[in-house]
């Protein structure tokens, strides 16, 4: 099984979402799906958690789903990656 993450581009003068892209990932080693997602202010990044891992992709090429990178790891603890936000300072808290 995996978990999904479908990619939507937004017309904003129709309203409609457009269908761009789905990634789809295994679940992980305690069978988390993806729990939250953040674009990067300048949108050129995607973020995603699985509870356990922090996961960039990159929204400026065409195969995003293999522009996957872990950028953030959880290593002990009760702490989970949950829940990110975009902050007026331009950071993803």
């Amino acid at each position: 099984d995996s978990a999904l993450l479908i990619i939507y581009n937004f017309d904003r003068c129709t309203g409609e979402f457009i269908y761009n892209t789905i990634i789809r990932h295994p679940f992980n080693t305690n069978y988390f799906n993806f729990s939250s997602c953040v674009f990067s202010p300048n949108s050129k990044y995607l973020y995603a958690s699985d509870h356990l891992n922090v996961y960039q992709f990159n929204t400026d090429t065409t195969d995003i789903a293999s522009s996957e990178k872990i950028v953030g790891t959880r290593v002990t603890g009760p702490a989970y990656f949950f829940k990110f936000s975009n902050a007026p300072d331009g950071k993803i808290y």
